[in-house]
């Protein structure tokens, strides 16, 4: 439990420090002192927790105990403040003596990070089915001017489409063929052999990952500072 403690306002507090040492240090400073403490040395970290009972006092309740406590004495203040006469030199030890001052219980923060985690987006592309080359085979069929060019209808060996189906298909075209050799307009004696390219099937997925990072710092005593 972090307990925070008011400075300005009197009371009693208490407040829990944690310390933190590394197991084989702590292990190696108590065996070279021959030493021993009342708590559990195990492990790569040992934690030990303090409990400390803290006041804090009224400055002018604080002054005022002193006046009483410098009045039942016999002392007189102002006097303490003032040359002797029997030392004109000024070297008497109480001469220009600073009154006391309550500052209150001094406490130096100890720093811990608190850590975080965020997400590391990493953006890349998965291929589902890869880029593939389809070979065919296109035939002839004459252009205007009475030329043959390769602009018949084109087969393509793909989805089960195999060569035993293009041997059938020209088969059946020259068997069929009127007296130029040509079947529905198109010349089965030859065909061109071309390829086409079938993209690739891909999607985009993050395949990031979290962080571990110091988002701040805070102290036993309750308070919190940005991270550095």
């Amino acid at each position: 439990m972090i307990v925070k403690i008011d400075y300005d306002t009197k009371g009693n507090y208490e407040a829990v420090y944690t310390i933190t040492f590394d197991g084989d240090s702590l292990r190696g400073f108590l065996d070279e002192n021959e030493a021993k403490v009342s708590f559990d040395t195990e492990g790569t970290e040992v934690i030990v927790r303090v409990v400390s009972d803290i006041t804090i006092t009224d400055k002018t309740e604080k002054e005022n105990e002193e006046v009483s406590s410098n009045s039942e004495t016999g002392s007189n203040p102002s006097s303490e403040n003032n040359t002797s006469a029997s030392d004109p030199t000024g070297t008497n030890e109480n001469t220009n003596k600073s009154p006391n001052k309550d500052t209150g219980t001094s406490h130096q923060h100890q720093w811990q990070p608190h850590y975080a985690e965020r997400w590391v987006s990493n953006i890349v592309t998965v291929v589902d089915v890869p880029e593939q080359k389809v070979s065919g085979a296109r035939f002839y069929v004459k252009d205007a001017q009475g030329n043959l060019v390769a602009q018949g209808p084109t087969y393509w060996f793909e989805n089960g489409f195999t060569l035993d189906d293009l041997k059938e298909i020209i088969k059946n075209g020259i068997k069929n063929a009127d007296d130029e050799g040509f079947y529905e307009g198109v010349y089965y004696g030859n065909y061109q052999n071309v390829t086409k390219t079938i993209p690739a099937v891909t999607h985009e997925e993050d395949q990031g990952y979290y962080e571990k990072y110091i988002d701040y710092y805070f102290c036993s005593c309750g308070a919190t500072k940005g991270a550095e």
